[in-house]
């Protein structure tokens, strides 16, 4: 019956699996169909909008972006029509300066003191007029009469017939009522002073107001590079300036040589144009490119700039790409998301699919989670509910098929535990019989052996207490000794300070006997000088003849004294010279007197010192004695206490055997008890394991 059961269990399960598979595919495919179109066609209404929308930012960018560039065009014309007026007005002003006009025109009726005056003043207005401004590259004055003027140098006297007589000079001549005139170049000048034409981009010559002269100012290039610089808004954009005598500064972002504009039939067509800025696309290079002009008034000056159209069209390219960008984006997207809610669903299905199989086979452990928030969330929960409540039945069985078991392993094992350790008790009982035995003989022996140490014990006080009075007959000796050695340093420090009394005394007597050898060497310096004086004495008593004979008698005596007061004065100082000796000699034996008695002052001290160290050292011996002598009285009283305890033990000791006998048979009678109850332990375990295999089919 139970196979049968099992059979139609899978054959149910495998029915429905069937069922739910093929039912999902169905499902499936009819929603991604349904949804991919849906989602499709608003991507198609995206990506025409995207067109659409192309097309008209297309052609409003590009007729913004002319629009622009004709603006810029004529703003950087304005700028340099304002930097050119306000260059003519402060040139102007220097033109009409009394100081210049007094100075070129009344040259020849000045002194030199004035004309030096003038010149100076014309000079220090055109330097001013310079340094007011940063635009001004160089500047020129030249006049009929009188000195020329320039930034680059002192010019030669003749400057002025050489320029009349030139092409631009001509040109002045032609045109009387001319008063300036604005050019690319001035190449008289260039070709005569060997300037570099690349150094300036723009000049202006002015005629003096009255009287024959010019003033020419030249402009910075970086001027004009300054408005091209704003028209140039592409890498490939060409702008340029054009002056009337067809000179061309150009600045763009590739590489040019030559002259681009001047024999272009659109650039000659703007020229004519009676309009002073416009644009039109031309054809330059076998491309489309804007041709961009702006007139500087009646300068004849020109800006002009060509763009080509495919850097125009690169402006869109942005627009064009996100265009692209969105639509296809939307496209994708609309697909991805419906393909996501399909695919969503598909997997939810087959996830409960897989689930429910699961719990067919008996496994209640499914999940039949969801992130959903539809209807599958509601499912997928009560379906949860009630595969829940019953593993919570089935979880209920296991763990009281379990509990049992555990229980019966537990006690089984405890029994088997209770048994080995009666078994244990019962033998360690009968050792302990033995041992009680045994431990009763012992302490009667110890009881005897404490009295022989109690007699050792004993003796050993005996000993003490006369060490303890050797110990002080060594005391007094050691103070004695003490009070000795002081005295004898007393004394050694008394005949030190005797010996170095001595010593200073000796030195006086030193000192003493070097004042006679001095007193010695005077008297020899006396004798000498006597000496002297009887010799003169004799030559006087010899030149007087007869009446100079007693006067030669006293100088003979005198000499005779003279020559025994040598004599005594050098034994005196032979004399003296063995007292020194004698002297120095007993100095050095004072002093090593001296160091003898301190050396054996300082071996005294040691010696003192050592003989307190000993005093000390024999203090803390006798204190050692005394303390000894006090726990020799405690062992004594322990010995005591030790003898009545080996008695108290002995009794023990035999009150214990008969116990122990008693315990003995009580502990055999358990365990016959535990005995049995391992056995049916064993039972309980066997039904317990039988209930948990049957448990175990399921799975929570």
């Amino acid at each position: 019956m139970k196979d049968n059961h099992l059979r139609w269990m899978d054959l149910h399960k495998n029915k429905l699996k069937s069922i739910k598979v093929k039912l999902v595919k169905e499902r499936q495919n009819k929603i991604k169909v349904r949804l991919i179109s849906a989602f499709s066609i608003p991507a198609i209404l995206i990506i025409l909008l995207g067109i659409l929308s192309y097309q008209s930012a297309s052609k409003t960018v590009t007729d913004h972006y002319e629009k622009s560039i004709v603006s810029i065009s004529d703003t950087s014309s304005l700028y340099l029509r304002y930097v050119m007026e306000e260059l003519s007005s402060k040139v102007t002003e220097v033109a009409n300066s009394k100081s210049l006009a007094n100075y070129y025109n009344k040259y020849e009726k000045l002194d030199t003191s004035k004309r030096g005056e003038l010149l100076r003043d014309t000079k220090n207005m055109i330097v001013n007029m310079k340094a007011s401004t940063n635009k001004i590259f160089s500047y020129h004055i030249i006049g009929e009469k009188g000195s020329a003027i320039s930034s680059n140098g002192t010019l030669p006297d003749s400057i002025y017939t050489d320029y009349i007589n030139s092409k631009e000079g001509r040109m002045w001549r032609d045109n009387p009522s001319l008063k300036e005139f604005w050019s690319g170049y001035h190449h008289f000048i260039d070709d005569k002073f060997k300037f570099n034409q690349e150094d300036y981009g723009l000049s202006l010559t002015r005629k003096f107001k009255d009287g024959n002269g010019f003033i020419i100012v030249d402009i910075k290039k970086d001027v004009i590079f300054e408005a091209l610089n704003k028209i140039c808004q592409s890498k490939n954009t060409i702008a340029a300036f054009i002056s009337p005598d067809e000179r061309e500064i150009i600045m763009s972002g590739k590489e040019i040589k030559g002259n681009i504009f001047i024999n272009q039939d659109f650039y000659k067509n703007a020229v004519t144009s009676p309009e002073n800025y416009g644009s039109y696309y031309v054809n330059y290079n076998n491309e489309a490119n804007l041709f961009v002009y702006s007139k500087l008034g009646n300068t004849g000056m020109i800006l002009c700039s060509l763009i080509p159209k495919r850097d125009i069209i690169d402006q869109l390219s942005l627009i064009g790409f996100s265009t692209f960008f969105v639509a296809f984006f939307a496209a994708v997207a609309a697909i991805i998301i419906g393909t996501m809610i399909a695919t969503g669903i598909s997997n939810e299905v087959n996830h409960m699919t897989k689930s429910f199989a699961l719990v067919s086979n008996g496994d209640f452990t499914a999940d039949f989670k969801t992130e959903r928030r539809d209807e599958f969330k509601i499912l997928n929960s009560s379906v949860k509910g009630m595969l829940e409540n019953i593993c919570v039945l089935i979880k209920d069985m296991l763990k009281f098929g379990k509990k049992v078991y555990l229980s019966t392993e537990s006690v089984l094992k405890n029994a088997e535990t209770i048994l080995s350790a009666t078994k244990d008790i019962s033998t360690a009982m009968e050792e302990v019989g033995k041992g009680i035995g045994t431990q009763a003989e012992d302490a009667e022996k110890s009881y005897k052996e404490m009295f022989l140490f109690s007699d050792k014990m004993n003796e050993v006080c005996k000993r003490s207490k006369k060490m303890g009075e050797v110990v002080d007959i060594v005391m007094g000796t050691l103070n004695n000794g003490k009070t000795m050695m002081e005295e004898f340093n007393t004394k050694t420090l008394a005949t030190t300070g005797i010996t170095k009394t001595i010593i200073h005394e000796i030195e006086d007597l030193k000192y003493q006997s070097s004042l006679i050898s001095s007193i010695v060497g005077t008297i020899n310096e006396l004798a000498k000088q006597t000496n002297l004086l009887s010799l003169n004495a004799s030559i006087e008593a010899a030149r007087a003849g007869i009446n100079g004979r007693g006067f030669a008698v006293v100088a003979e005596e005198i000499r005779k004294l003279a020559e025994q007061s040598i004599n005594a004065s050098q034994n005196i100082s032979e004399i003296v010279n063995m007292i020194q000796d004698k002297i120095k000699h007993s100095v050095c034996t004072a002093k090593q007197a001296e160091d003898y008695l301190e050396s054996q002052g300082i071996a005294l001290v040691n010696t003192i010192t050592i003989l307190n160290e000993v005093n000390t050292s024999v203090d803390s011996l006798l204190e050692g004695f005394g303390e000894i002598s006090k726990h020799m009285v405690e062992i004594e009283e322990s010995k005591n206490k030790v003898l009545d305890s080996i008695q108290s033990i002995s009794a023990v000791s035999e009150e214990a055997a008969v116990s122990s006998e008693e315990i003995t048979a009580t502990i055999n009678e358990q365990v016959i008890a535990v005995s049995y109850l391992v056995n049916e332990v064993e039972e309980l375990s066997v039904k317990a394991k039988e209930l948990e295999a049957s448990m175990n089919r399921f799975k929570v």
